[in-house]
């Protein structure tokens, strides 16, 4: 016979409605100690709250979407992970919606069909325009997530990426670097996150006085996920250009362990022929060989604000004006641009 919702009551010493509270997040309703002893319970009795029956009396189900491009990128995978466990902590459960980019899929997340189905969205958007977010017809409440512009439309979470760009690009310069490639670079300025990254890179050369050369920028046609594909195949076009750089900006960690699988197989060293950096700090660029330096995002602050503003939007306890967030990023320098230290 499955526990119910008195034997979790019993197993704790605390009331059934007890027991509701904390299930339901009533937070003022209990302190941190019961709660404690209802998890578990609830743990030990593998007991599962009937979702149903709690949707008829609330209005809220206890799901939230989480809606990524590339389910294959690591980086995505570990802000999964903290989203997921940052709702467990609310007493919410995570259904992960893997868009691959495409517009028809972002859309039935926001506003559509599916997003009828949860009590709230986390939406890292790539192929919707800023124009068909503002003029979504949206009930559920939706946050966004990454690196796409969208506007004051809902809360938004997301890195300074121009500032995040601009440290790594000034880090290949303290070097030494001047000439500095950039790869793969999306053409269509819709792309917010290449545009971005472009943008801090192109800030640091100018303050360092280099006029960017376009036979160092890599440009590739949009929609592009940023994969080890992408990065080989960019590098490959920048080898065949002749004129070696000196370092390469990649965008994204893949693309960058995709370049200096492209710079091996032509017998290049990294970094000393040429120095590579990337972006996310996928555990990738900490086991391969070179180490890759790159930019690390705070992940667990990541996944615990976009959680936090999404349930405050459904509990109507947020309630002004959408804000973008910022959350903080850090340089991590590795092998592939000062090598192995003593």
């Amino acid at each position: 016979m499955k526990p119910t919702i008195k034997d979790v009551a019993k197993l704790a010493g605390v009331s059934v409605q007890t027991v509701s509270n904390v299930i339901n997040n009533n937070t003022e309703r209990f302190s941190a100690e019961t709660r404690a002893r209802v998890l578990d319970a609830i743990a030990k009795l593998n007991y599962q709250p009937n979702r149903a029956a709690q949707y008829m009396r609330s209005g809220v189900i206890g799901i939230l979407a989480l809606a990524i491009p590339d389910i294959g990128n690591p980086y995505f995978a570990e802000i999964a992970r903290e989203i997921i466990d940052a709702a467990k902590e609310r007493g919410y459960t995570v259904l992960i919606e893997h868009t691959a980019g495409q517009a028809e899929n972002e859309h039935l997340l926001l506003g559509g069909s599916r997003a009828q189905l949860v009590d709230g969205v986390i939406l890292d958007p790539v192929a919707i325009t800023e124009d068909e977010i503002r003029r979504a017809n949206v009930s559920t409440p939706i946050v966004m997530l990454g690196e796409r512009v969208t506007g004051q439309y809902y809360d938004h979470v997301m890195i300074d990426n121009v500032a995040a760009a601009r440290l790594l690009t000034e880090h290949l310069l303290e070097l030494g670097h001047r000439r500095i490639a950039i790869l793969p670079v999306a053409e269509d300025s819709r792309n917010s996150l290449h545009r971005m990254r472009y943008q801090g890179y192109l800030e640091a050369l100018q303050a360092a006085g280099i006029r960017p050369d376009p036979d160092l920028i890599v440009s590739t046609l949009w929609p592009v996920l940023l994969t080890h594909h992408s990065g080989m195949t960019a590098m490959q076009e920048l080898l065949a250009r002749g004129e070696l750089p000196d370092a390469v900006f990649c965008l994204n960690d893949l693309a960058a362990l995709g370049a200096i699988k492209t710079l091996s197989q032509h017998g290049y060293r990294v970094p000393e022929d040429i120095a590579v950096v990337g972006f996310d700090d996928i555990p990738e660029s900490y086991l391969t060989s070179p180490e890759l330096t790159t930019i690390s995002p705070d992940k667990r602050s990541i996944g615990r604000l976009v959680v936090s503003l999404l349930i405050d939007r459904i509990k109507g306890t947020r309630t002004g004006p959408p804000e973008q967030f910022n959350p903080e990023f850090k340089l991590v320098v590795r092998e592939s641009t000062v090598g192995r230290q003593a």
